[in-house]
């Protein structure tokens, strides 16, 4: 599992981050599941910004 609260490091980009470092040491990374905000904290769409918080939870193979 590995998750962000910063709205400068994108969801692409931490998936990148689990792919690379699963590879870096012989190993593959397949995402089983993708977290973000909950209901509770819902994103202004005129706030993109809001959307800040992204987890990947992987298994590696």
């Amino acid at each position: 599992m590995s998750a962000s609260c910063s709205l400068h490091l994108p969801r692409e980009s931490l998936t990148k981050i689990v792919q690379s470092s699963a590879a870096r040491v012989g190993r593959q990374a397949m995402i089983v599941h993708q977290g973000g905000l909950g209901a509770d904290h819902p994103v202004n769409v005129a706030m993109p910004e809001m959307d800040y918080l992204k987890a990947v939870f992987a298994r590696i193979d």
